[in-house]
């Protein structure tokens, strides 16, 4: 037996992978994030361990649509970590997660 369906996600997160050529003078990028259901999502924060990479998180025109911005400060060396972004769901917070780095 086969089950086809289709599961929503509640937070899409396009692109959720972010990488800058290792010694390049890094550009700046963004990702965009878009809540399933605008009026009851709300995100609140994104975070990154380390001072490398900076994220900015700015809302749009677009209710329920943010722009994830990010700024490298060292291409210098080789790094990779894990943006976290906290989005609250009625009272439940949900956690995403966007991979950026230098390769």
């Amino acid at each position: 037996m086969l089950l086809v369906g289709d599961i929503p996600e509640s937070v899409a997160i396009r692109p959720n992978a972010l990488f800058w050529n290792k010694g390049a003078v890094p550009e700046k990028k963004s990702c965009t994030i878009k809540a399933d259901d605008p009026d009851g999502a709300n995100v609140t924060e994104a975070t990154c361990v380390g001072p490398r990479f900076i994220p900015r998180l700015e809302p749009t025109a677009h209710v329920g649509t943010y722009r994830l911005r990010f700024r490298v400060t060292d291409s210098s060396t080789p790094a990779q970590v894990t943006i976290r972004i906290t989005t609250q769901l009625g009272a439940h917070p949900l956690v995403s997660v966007v991979t950026v780095g230098i390769k």
